[in-house]
């Protein structure tokens, strides 16, 4: 006859011990976990593809306009840029100010000179044009609604701002000079240029201009010693070189709101 032997508790529990030891119990079949991801960064001289506007020795010219006094918000601008002979055309709408809305006019090799120009609706005038940097601009022209610019690294800005040009009047006037002589002026007036003439030590009777800026550019500007407004605060600049005088006339005004533009000339000596 057999003898079967019962294993105590203590027993049971440490056969069980070994047997979690040596695996019993595990699921063999499950794939073993993935190792962890490794990142390898870019070697030092790795540098992203250029885009469009990150191209070496290029340069971006970009156009903003903005609606001033009088400019419908949306209203569209046509401009055009003339690089080398190849001109370009864009339709830009007026935005808020301060700085309006904006487009890329071009992507030019730096150096590229540009001469960018507004098609400045009949009753509306440029009040400012403004570049930056302001190093790249060349040269300007309110009349006209142009600017030159010459292209350097990286983005030049060109903000224009626009007004509506409802008349606006001026008188000028002449104090010193040659007793008796007549002196001739040249702005833009309602129709285009103008001319208006006027004696030593009198004025002109009222002429209604555009409003905004207005550049009155006197025949003899050798004679020229200064220049001013009336009233004073409409007193843009003085250039005696070019014999020239900028005021700003105000929009819908009248006879009785005139501006008063005065030329300064040096008295002749006298010899006895």
């Amino acid at each position: 006859m057999k003898t079967i032997k019962l294993l105590s508790a203590a027993s049971f529990a440490v056969l069980a011990l070994g047997c979690a030891s040596a695996g019993v119990g595990q699921d063999y079949g499950a794939p073993p976990p993935p190792p962890p991801p490794t990142y390898t960064p870019p070697p030092p001289t790795y540098r992203p593809p250029p885009s469009t506007y990150d191209v070496p020795n290029k340069s971006v010219l970009k156009a903003c306009k903005v609606a001033g006094e009088g400019v419908k918000i949306g209203e569209p601008y046509a401009y055009y840029a003339n690089p080398k002979g190849n001109e370009l055309s864009v339709n830009i709408p007026a935005g808020p100010g301060p700085g309006g809305w904006c487009q890329i006019i071009g992507v030019y090799p730096v150096g590229t000179q540009v001469d960018l120009r507004e098609h400045v609706p009949s009753g509306y005038g440029v009040d400012r044009i403004t570049v930056e940097p302001s190093g790249a601009e060349v040269s300007q022209n309110l009349e006209q609604g142009r600017v030159l610019v010459n292209l350097g690294p990286g983005v030049t800005e060109v903000t224009v701002i626009n007004i509506e040009t409802k008349p606006g009047w001026i008188e000028i006037c002449k104090d010193g000079g040659r007793p008796g002589a007549v002196y001739q002026f040249t702005f833009i007036g309602m129709n285009g240029p103008q001319t208006a003439s006027v004696q030593s030590k009198a004025c002109t009777p009222a002429i209604q201009v555009p409003s905004g800026n207005l550049v009155v550019t006197e025949s003899a500007p050798q004679e020229m010693t200064g220049g001013l407004t009336w009233p004073a605060n409409r007193l843009v600049s003085t250039d005696t070189s070019r014999g020239q005088v900028t005021a700003y006339i105000p929009r819908g005004g009248t006879i009785s709101t005139q501006t008063i533009i005065t030329f300064q000339n040096r008295e002749p000596r006298r010899g006895y």
